[in-house]
């Protein structure tokens, strides 16, 4: 989905976007597959720019880090950005500054800054990402407050869920073989 934004009017514009509606099906199938999503996107114009701003909810079908069945993760992330015409170099005299590293950023500091070129914004791409970035790498099963694991029913604290395979209790020297070597 892309949105040219000098269309967007002086009172900008909001868009409503889910499985009926369609735009983003094909693009959002490979992190959400059939499961439903509903999206709200308002683009407001600023002095240089726009403001972004809006709320992600839908699943993701995943396996259980734990028990290996499948579950599905809730996905709700709301966001705001600044959308921004892209700088293409600093000229004499000019700079602009960057965080020493990402965990120098706080999220709740304020908007993040998207740079746009020919106000041109591809928020199919964009959505996708967020929602891609929501999805944990461990994922695992939502636990009631006795401990149990509301997919599979077992308790989270006294249920080993790894696999442990013993080693031989016999160490072979791995020289052995030379024995039975024999030279001219």
């Amino acid at each position: 989905m892309i949105i040219n934004l000098s269309d967007i009017g002086p009172q900008g514009e909001s868009f409503v976007l889910n499985r009926q509606t369609g735009e983003l099906n094909s693009l959002l199938a490979d992190l959400i597959g059939e499961n439903p999503y509903e999206i709200q996107l308002d683009l407001l114009p600023k002095d240089q720019g726009f403001e972004l701003k809006g709320l992600v909810q839908s699943q993701t079908p995943e396996l259980c880090s734990r028990c290996g069945i499948d579950i599905k993760i809730k996905i709700y992330k709301e966001f705001k950005e600044l959308l921004l015409p892209k700088i293409q170099s600093p000229g004499l005299g000019e700079h602009y500054s960057r965080v020493n590293h990402y965990t120098d950023l706080h999220e709740e500091e304020g908007p993040g800054v998207i740079e746009c070129e020919n106000l041109i914004f591809n928020a199919g791409e964009y959505l996708h990402e967020l929602i891609a970035l929501q999805i944990p790498i461990k994922p695992v099963g939502e636990i009631n407050s006795s401990g149990d694991c509301l997919v599979c029913g077992l308790n989270i604290e006294t249920t080993q869920f790894g696999y442990d395979e013993p080693f031989p209790a016999e160490k072979k020297n791995p020289f052995s073989a030379l024995k039975n070597i024999k030279l001219n």
